[in-house]
């Protein structure tokens, strides 16, 4: 059975959780948005039912570089990923926000090589979205997380760039920067790009 006070404080909470969403997507303060999950107690990681987008989450695709430092000092979780495996750092990479995907980087190094629950990387995205500055902060990460482990990851990039990015790359108009890029990683780690993408 299903009380009335119950379904009155489910119907508000959900309400909260879309405004605090839109809050943290919009042209609205920092200080606006901090007053407004103060004032009536929110999660940090509170879902939208709708988008399956969180605050930090909206503020990562929308690029509020400002927002996503106050949300992640209110305890959300980078990690935590959407309705389709999409994290903030994913969502900063589809729509080339640069300064946001290198502040989640400088928190997480070895999330770079994430990929949605569709199989697409963050490098892969960049390439087939013609983001050349997100391009250049995956890659510079890449290559400059130390001798080894850079190198890994530059070549698990260079993996992640393959066929399907080269059809999209071709279609989107963005063929010389797929060239770039691998020439890119393959002179850092000094693996050819056929060697790991046939």
């Amino acid at each position: 059975m299903i009380h009335f006070p119950q379904l009155v404080g489910t119907a508000c909470e959900i309400y909260l959780t879309t405004e605090l969403v839109s809050l943290a997507a919009s042209d609205a303060s920092v200080n606006d948005l901090l007053a407004f999950v103060k004032e009536f107690e929110l999660d940090a990681n509170a879902q939208d039912l709708a988008t399956g987008q969180t605050a930090l989450r909206a503020a990562a695709r929308t690029g509020k570089l400002d927002k996503v430092v106050e949300i992640l000092a209110l305890g959300a979780d980078m990690a935590d990923v959407d309705l389709d495996g999409r994290c903030a750092l994913w969502w900063a990479c589809a729509e080339g926000h640069a300064n946001v995907l290198a502040l989640l980087l400088d928190l997480d190094p070895a999330a770079v090589s994430g990929r949605d629950d569709g199989g697409t990387s963050c490098v892969s995205l960049a390439v087939r979205r013609g983001h050349e500055g997100v391009i250049v902060v995956l890659c510079d990460r890449a290559t400059s997380t130390g001798a080894a482990s850079g190198i890994e990851l530059a070549r698990a990039m260079l993996a992640q760039i393959c066929e399907a990015d080269a059809v999209e790359a071709a279609l989107c108009g963005h063929l010389e920067l797929l060239a770039a890029v691998r020439r890119y990683l393959d002179d850092r780690c000094g693996t050819s790009p056929a060697e790991v993408c046939p």
